[in-house]
């Protein structure tokens, strides 16, 4: 018996181990088969490599567990964010200056009166418009007109006023109409207005009536001292502002027949203080004969207010009268309204710049000038 060999190392080879073919397969003993471990792909083993490199270990679980507590972080924190957010705009101080805004914002009115004092009172209406427009009307206890109703838009101006309303008034009005007629046609408005009919009027740049002022007071309307004190009373006005947002506490009050209810309490010493302090700025004299021992009778009095609001915007205001002093009866009520200016619906007559001149000729002599145009 002889032995087989492989074939020669890089040789083909696809037969079996074992001895030739003419052997008796008695004499041949089992073949013996061996399973090698691969040893890498065609590729690897080309470049030497046996093995693949090492991966390292993964972290699934951590870096999910990493990621969702980054995330729940993130939404407690948006949650809350969102929470104190939802808080600082129902607080009842920033709803009522919000609502204060959006009363102030669109075209509407308000009407001041008081209540409870036995008797009916006049009642003073102011209406806006968004375009600057604004109305002011004065109602006479008993009245259901207005006895003196103005508009003004910055360069016109519509007057009425009605004697019906105001009977005191009847006698001035007789002696409107005397003066009428002895103008001729030039007074046809001063017979309209003491009819209680509107009369109309141009004051913006370029008319007749701002000529007339321009050469009346052309040297106190632009001397700087006018401009002076028109800031002084911007800053002072501004300042009394400022003092009271920042004094003023606002308590929500529940909610009744007019609204949503909020208390405004402002104590009178801190804000008067500081507007005593912007007048001593614009006015040094002031200094020499106040001091704050002329607030001592303040004391810790404060000025309380009851504000009702109704989808957003303001509908009331109450002051009670009694918190100024014993003798104190009633309460001042302001109440809000959507309706805006209210223009006439009669024909509104203008007055001429030939009236104007005959009326307010004598304006420019005392402002030491001559009309021009």
């Amino acid at each position: 018996m002889s032995d087989s060999y492989p074939p020669p190392t890089g040789a083909p080879f696809d037969g079996p181990v074992g001895p030739p073919a003419d052997v008796p397969s008695a004499q041949v003993p089992p073949a013996v088969s061996y399973e090698v471990p691969p040893l890498g792909t065609p590729e690897l083993l080309a470049t030497g490599t046996v093995l693949p490199a090492a991966e390292p270990p993964r972290r699934t679980v951590r870096g999910r567990t990493v990621v969702a507590a980054a995330l729940g972080v993130l939404l407690v924190l948006l949650a809350g964010g969102a929470a104190y957010g939802w808080s600082f705009l129902n607080r009842a101080d920033v709803k009522l200056a919000r609502a204060f805004d959006a009363t102030r914002s669109s075209a509407g009115d308000l009407t001041v009166t008081t209540e409870g004092t036995g008797s009916e009172s006049p009642q003073v209406r102011y209406a806006w418009t968004s375009d600057g427009t604004v109305q002011v009307q004065l109602t006479m206890p008993g009245g259901k007109a207005a006895a003196f109703d103005v508009i003004s838009s910055g360069t016109h101006v519509v007057l009425r006023v009605d004697a019906s309303a105001a009977p005191q008034s009847a006698a001035a009005l007789d002696q409107l109409r005397t003066i009428a007629d002895t103008l001729g046609p030039d007074g046809a408005a001063l017979t309209a207005l003491a009819d209680g009919k509107p009369v109309g009027m141009a004051i913006g740049p370029g008319s007749r009536f701002q000529k007339l002022l321009d050469e009346a007071g052309a040297t106190a309307s632009q001397s700087p001292d006018s401009a002076a004190v028109q800031q002084q009373i911007a800053a002072l006005a501004d300042s009394i502002s400022q003092s009271v947002r920042d004094n003023v506490t606002v308590t929500a009050a529940g909610s009744d027949q007019y609204g949503d209810r909020s208390t405004l309490s402002l104590p009178l010493k801190p804000v008067v203080a500081q507007a005593m302090d912007a007048l001593k700025k614009a006015v040094p004299a002031l200094g020499q004969s106040t001091s704050s021992a002329d607030l001592g009778e303040l004391g810790s009095k404060t000025v309380q207010a009851d504000v009702w609001t109704v989808d957003g915007r303001i509908a009331r205001i109450a002051v009670p009268f009694d918190q100024f002093g014993d003798d104190g009866k009633g309460t001042l009520v302001v109440s809000f309204g959507t309706a805006g200016v209210q223009q006439p619906t009669a024909q509104v007559t203008e007055i001429s710049d030939a009236l104007l001149d005959k009326m307010l000729g004598g304006l420019p002599a005392l402002g030491g000038g001559g009309i021009t145009g």
